[in-house]
C-alpha cells in the first residue's frame, strides 16, 4: 500500500515537473507562431516595406541559436535556476520593447534582444530533465514535454488571429512579455536538487574564458554526443524546410484554400503530438537506441515514397484540373505526414541519447545541439527559398537526403549502456 502510494506521488510530481518544463519552453511557439497573421498589418503601421515583417522571424531565429550556446554553458556554471529567471526577465522587458517600437528596424533589435535571452527557457528544460533522468527514462519525459510543445503551436495562430480582430498587433507583444514575467515566476518552483549543475563548483574555480572553451571540449570529446547530437541537430533542417515549403505546396499546386490548409496543418500538428505518446509506450519495452535506428529506417522508407508521390503529381498537375488535383493531394498529404511521424519519433530518443554521458555538462550539451538545430534550419530555408515552387519535389530530395543522413548516424553511433548507473 505505502509503495502504490509513493509510485502516484512520483508519477504526480512528474506531471507538474513536464508541466513546468512546457511552461518554459512554449515561450518559443508564443514568441512566433501567435503573431504570424499580424505580420501584414505591422508593415502596414510602421510604414515598412511588403515582406519586411519577416526579418522579425529572421532575428528571432538568429538570436535563439546564438542565446542557446550562452545559456547553456552559464546554466552549467551558475546553476539553472538565475541564468533561467533572468533570461526570462529580459525576454519580457524586450517584448514591452517590441510592443512600443516605432520602426520595423526597432522591432527587429528588440525581437533579437528577446530572442537571445528566451533562448535560454528552451535550453533549460532539457539541462533539468537530464539533471534527474537518462537514457529510456529521459526518452520518456522529453515525449512527455512533446505533448506540451505540441498543442501550443496548434492553438497560438487562431489565438493571435482572434485578438487582432479586436486590438492592436502591439498587444501581442505585450502579452508576451507578461508570459515572460509569468515563467520567471515559475522559475523558483524547479526543485532544488536540479538547482545547481555537478559541474558548477569546479567551473567557479576557473577563469570564466577558459571554463567555457573546457566544457565545450568536454562535450564535443564524446562520441555519442557527436553521433546522437548531430541527428539531434538535422531535426531542423525537417521543421524548417517543411514549414517554409508546405503552404506553397498545398495552396498553389493542389489549389487549397487557407481553409483546407489550416485543417491539414492541425492534423499534421496532431500527429506530431501523438507520435511521441506512442514513443513513450515503446520505451516501456526497447532500448532508446533500438527505436531511434529503427524509426530512421522506417523513415528512409517513407521518404521514398513521398519522392516518388512528388515526382509521380508534379507531372500530373501540369495539366489537371482542380478535382484531379484532389486526387493526387491524398498520396502527397498522407506519405508526408508518416515521413513527418518518422522525424518526430526521433527528437526525444536522440536527445536523450546525446545527453546520456552529459550529465556535467547538460546544459552545455542542450545549448550547442539547440543552436545546432536553428543554425541548420536556417540554412535548410534558405535552400528552400531558391527550390522550385509549386512543386513538393524539392522538399522530398531535402528530407530524403537528411533521413538517410541521420539513418547512417545512428548506425554508427555507439551503443549505450543499458544499466542506467553506468553513465555516471
Amino acid at each position: 500500500m505505502q509503495k502504490e502510494i509513493q509510485n502516484k506521488q512520483t508519477k504526480l510530481e512528474k506531471f507538474f515537473f513536464i508541466l513546468l518544463m512546457g511552461s518554459f519552453v512554449a515561450i518559443a511557439p508564443v514568441s512566433t507562431d501567435i503573431y504570424l497573421p499580424a505580420l501584414p498589418g505591422m508593415e502596414n503601421d510602421l510604414h515598412a516595406i511588403s515582406g519586411s515583417g519577416a526579418w522579425t522571424l529572421s532575428a528571432w531565429v538568429l538570436g535563439v541559436a546564438v542565446g542557446q550556446l550562452l545559456a547553456g554553458s552559464l546554466m552549467d556554471r551558475f546553476g539553472r535556476r538565475m541564468p533561467l529567471l533572468i533570461g526570462t526577465l529580459v525576454y519580457a522587458v524586450a517584448s514591452i520593447g517590441c510592443a512600443l517600437s516605432p520602426s520595423m528596424n526597432a522591432l527587429c533589435a528588440y525581437r533579437l534582444l528577446a530572442a537571445f535571452f528566451g533562448a535560454f527557457s528552451l535550453v533549460a528544460p532539457q539541462a533539468c530533465i537530464r539533471d534527474i533522468a537518462k537514457g529510456n527514462e529521459g526518452a520518456h519525459l522529453l515525449s512527455r514535454l512533446a505533448l506540451v510543445q505540441g498543442i501550443v503551436p496548434l492553438l497560438a495562430p487562431a489565438m493571435g488571429g482572434m485578438i487582432l480582430e479586436y486590438m492592436s498587433w502591439r498587444v501581442l507583444f505585450l502579452g508576451m512579455a507578461v508570459y515572460g514575467f509569468c515563467s520567471a515566476s515559475l522559475v523558483f518552483l524547479i526543485p532544488k536538487k536540479i538547482e545547481e549543475s555537478p559541474s558548477a563548483e569546479i567551473l567557479k574555480s576557473q577563469s570564466t574564458f577558459h571554463s567555457f572553451l573546457n566544457i565545450y571540449q568536454q562535450v564535443l570529446s564524446d562520441k555519442s554526443f557527436r553521433f546522437y547530437g548531430g541527428i539531434w541537430m538535422l531535426q531542423g533542417v525537417f521543421v524548417f524546410s517543411y514549414l517554409s515549403a508546405a503552404p506553397a505546396i498545398f495552396e498553389r499546386s493542389f489549389g487549397l484554400t487557407p481553409t483546407q490548409y489550416g485543417i491539414l496543418f492541425g492534423a499534421m500538428a496532431f500527429m506530431m503530438i501523438v507520435t511521441p505518446q506512442l514513443n513513450a509506450f515503446l520505451l516501456k519495452k526497447f532500448v532508446t537506441e533500438k527505436i531511434l535506428r529503427i524509426s530512421a529506417l522506417i523513415g528512409v522508407f517513407l521518404a521514398f515514397i513521398f519522392l516518388g508521390s512528388a515526382f509521380l503529381s508534379s507531372n500530373a498537375l501540369l495539366h489537371a484540373t482542380i478535382p484531379e488535383r484532389f486526387i493526387w493531394f491524398y498520396p502527397v498529404a498522407v506519405s508526408l505526414i508518416l515521413l513527418l511521424c518518422s522525424f518526430v519519433m526521433l527528437s526525444p530518443n536522440a536527445c536523450a541519447c546525446a545527453l546520456y554521458y552529459q550529465g556535467k555538462n547538460a546544459g552545455t550539451a542542450a545549448g550547442l545541439a539547440g543552436s545546432g538545430f536553428y543554425l541548420t534550419g536556417f540554412l535548410a530555408s534558405l535552400v528552400m527559398g531558391f527550390a522550385p515552387q509549386g512543386t513538393a519535389v524539392p522538399l522530398a530530395f531535402i528530407l530524403l537526403f537528411v533521413i538517410f543522413l541521420q539513418l547512417l548516424l545512428s548506425v554508427k553511433a555507439p551503443n549505450l549502456p543499458n544499466d542506467m548507473e553506468d553513465a555516471l
